[in-house]
């Protein structure tokens, strides 16, 4: 009989249990600030190493399977992605008229990361910032309501003349300046 060429399928390992992922979870919040660093010098890498090089021996100290540290990071990286998925949706149903549908109620790990880097501007976006890809508004201003509130405003803050001064996008001065 002739041999099969082809390589024998590797066996595929077992998904992550809950355990796991919590204590995944757990050992990672306890080693955040190592592992949030941004630093990449050879003294930084080597104890961020050396902290997943735990996180790893610990995830394997409950029996369910031998997982690399390469695997242990891409399921942190799967949980915090996951997390940034849903803390995005949740705000962005916020923002909806009326506040949105029935905002979703994630699970308890997902609240545990969004607890940790719901500050984050990674995570959650830089707050007031403006989107790049949006096109600036044009707005004309009648000068007298400009001018009177101008007038209301404390007297640090000083209104140019070119704001009061507007011209439409033709270069014509507006309607109520002539």
């Amino acid at each position: 009989m002739a041999e099969n060429s082809e390589p024998a399928k590797r066996a595929r390992k077992p998904n992550f249990t809950a355990a796991e992922c919590t204590l995944l979870l757990t050992v990672a919040e306890e080693n955040i600030n190592i592992i949030k660093s941004k630093f990449t010098n050879a003294i930084t890498n080597k104890n961020k190493n050396k902290v997943w090089e735990e996180i790893t021996d610990q995830v394997n100290s409950l029996g369910v399977c031998k997982r690399s540290v390469t695997e242990i990071k891409e399921k942190w990286r799967g949980m915090f992605s996951s997390a940034k998925r849903v803390h995005s949706k949740i705000a962005t149903d916020r923002q909806k008229t009326g506040g949105g549908s029935k905002p979703i109620s994630p699970k308890g790990e997902t609240i545990k990361i969004i607890d940790l880097f719901g500050e984050d501007p990674s995570f959650s976006g830089i707050i007031g910032g403006i989107e790049s890809g949006a096109e600036p508004i044009t707005i004309a201003v009648d000068p007298i309501v400009m001018s009177t509130f101008a007038d209301s405003l404390p007297k640090q803050l000083e209104v140019t003349e070119d704001v009061l001064s507007e011209k439409s996008n033709s270069g014509e001065p507006l309607e109520s300046q002539r």
